[in-house]
């Protein structure tokens, strides 16, 4: 399934009129190779859409702007396994990021999670890159009420990391495995309020440097 706004983005990155959701094919998605833009439509207005379903088909795509539009939902496996995709830049009506959205996306050098965001699903960003000047703008989002299992596991090239001082201390409790694997981790500053690190947090990862802010 295809959104509209997908068909109409392709449209628009081809400079073609002549695809529909009926007749726009997977298979023309995955071959894309360029950058998709929302910034760019010409037939509907970004801030008008809250459905990118099959986005993430676009294997292949190299960068995806849908910071204007009014997305919420971030799906389970959009973007997994996207990985020629090096940026990717969000809305700030962004509040759930789900399971495996952007798992294996191997190319992506960083992602600025905007406020807006309550939640992180399990394996959101495992075997991630994340090597760019602004890697998950270097701190999770204190709105967060939830962060899933292996969440950023895997992620090699991750450097640091500010876990805030989140609401909920508690916040953190089922999120096992969450930097495990993070080979590159050199520093983590953790939030007072945090009440418990979960289990296997920091496993294998090269976390040298530990403070409470």
């Amino acid at each position: 399934k295809l959104s509209a706004a997908v068909v109409e983005l392709y449209n628009k990155a081809k400079n073609i009129d002549e695809y529909s959701k009926s007749n726009l094919t997977i298979g023309l998605i995955k071959s894309y190779t360029g950058a998709l833009d929302f910034t760019q439509l010409k037939d509907m207005s970004a801030s008008d859409i809250t459905d990118i379903t099959g986005l993430g088909y676009a294997r292949n795509v190299s960068a995806i702007d849908i910071s204007t539009t009014n997305v919420t939902k971030i799906s389970s496996y959009e973007f997994n396994s996207c990985a020629s995709l090096t940026e990717i830049k969000l809305p700030d009506t962004l509040t759930i990021i789900e399971d495996h959205a952007f798992a294996g996306c191997s190319s992506l050098k960083g992602i600025d999670l905007p406020v807006s965001l309550i939640g992180i699903g399990g394996y959101a960003f495992v075997n991630t890159l994340l090597n760019g000047e602004n890697v998950i703008a270097d701190t999770l989002p204190d709105g967060l009420e939830s962060v899933g299992t292996n969440a950023f596991a895997g992620c090699s090239a991750l450097v640091k990391i500010t876990i805030p001082s989140f609401g909920t201390g508690t916040i953190l409790e089922k999120a096992s495995s969450l930097f495990a694997n993070c080979t590159s981790l050199s520093e983590v500053k953790i939030g007072s309020s945090i009440q418990s690190i979960p289990n296997a947090c920091f496993y294998e990862s090269g976390n040298e440097k530990t403070g409470m802010t």
